[in-house]
């Protein structure tokens, strides 16, 4: 509800926004800091939690959520934070759970994934801002040549997308599984 988002913000100013994904674990709180590392062992009371939190790239505009807007998350042997993202390595799955859904206090904000890959930290996919159009339209457009899965989902320069990245492969120290989707 409203009242639980605008608690949570009261808790804590790093409190941005509710991400939910039907038929998984994802169901979570995302806060976002000055740097990358803050909440990697961190809750929301920015206390000690192995799991960490769901929190944004710093460098995101979180109130606007424009460009590539970037969710980091462990992917936790328990199955809790981002480990269910491994569902949408499952083609039926992919094609049966369209969406992420964001909640604000101000907002519910529908995203359609248009992507599923897995890669590595080598392929810089974590950019957040372009120098131009055309730059940024054949950044996001490559995800979508990257996925797994085919998507009729149309991307253009002003599509604004968000990404969801989690460690994967375990044998890969810098294995990553990234799912995209666009607002």
């Amino acid at each position: 509800s409203r009242q639980t988002l605008e608690d949570l913000k009261a808790k804590n100013p790093d409190f941005k926004l509710w991400l939910y994904i039907e038929d998984t674990n994802i169901n979570y709180y995302v806060l976002q800091s000055t740097d990358n590392d803050f909440y990697l062992h961190k809750n929301i009371n920015k206390k000690y939690f192995k799991a960490g939190s769901l929190f944004m790239d710093f460098r995101n505009n979180a109130e606007e959520m424009t460009g590539n807007t970037i969710i980091y998350g462990h992917n936790m042997h328990d199955q809790s934070m981002f480990y269910d993202l491994k569902k949408f390595l499952e083609k039926d799955f992919f094609e049966s759970h369209p969406y992420i859904y964001t909640y604000s206090p101000d907002e519910v904000t529908v995203w359609q994934i248009f992507s599923v890959r897995t890669t590595t930290t080598d392929e810089y996919y974590i950019k957040t801002a372009s120098s131009s159009d055309e730059q940024y339209y054949n950044f996001i457009e490559d995800f979508k040549l990257k996925s797994l899965y085919a998507s009729d989902v149309i991307l253009t320069a002003e599509s604004d997308i968000l990404t969801l990245t989690t460690c994967h492969k375990y044998d890969v120290s810098n294995g990553r599984l990234v799912v995209h989707a666009v607002k």
